[in-house]
């Protein structure tokens, strides 16, 4: 929901479903044909937590840090890892797979396109 109007993204149209830009299906695709993941702070708090970003075994970086700049939070005996910001995008890249076993920076997850 965009309550504000703001308009953020001015993406092309694909004439398809397996097409770089947004298909018949309304799904925003990278230039590998990959959906764009995109998680927002919905509550304004100023943080995103994105699904496989969040996860430890993905962002662990040290104790105190987490890769790609995310930051690790502490809540009920687990830590995330999370965004201080608006909104995460990113894509598979150009292998087309993800591997939440390996670091963000290895394995099939090293070619991952990040924009946060």
């Amino acid at each position: 929901m965009n309550h504000k109007n703001i308009n953020c993204l001015n993406a092309p149209s694909a004439s398809d479903n397996n097409s770089p830009g947004i298909g018949t299906d309304l799904v925003y695709r990278d230039p590998w044909k990959n959906p764009y993941i995109v998680t927002l702070d919905l509550n304004y708090d100023g943080w995103c937590r994105d699904g496989f970003y969040s996860n430890s075994r993905v962002s662990a970086k040290s104790e105190d840090s987490g890769h790609n700049g995310l930051v690790p939070k502490r809540m009920e005996g687990e830590i995330y890892y999370e965004h201080r910001g608006n909104v995460m995008v990113w894509s598979f890249g150009p292998d087309g797979s993800i591997d939440f076993d390996a670091n963000a920076i290895s394995g099939a997850n090293k070619d991952n396109i990040l924009s946060w």
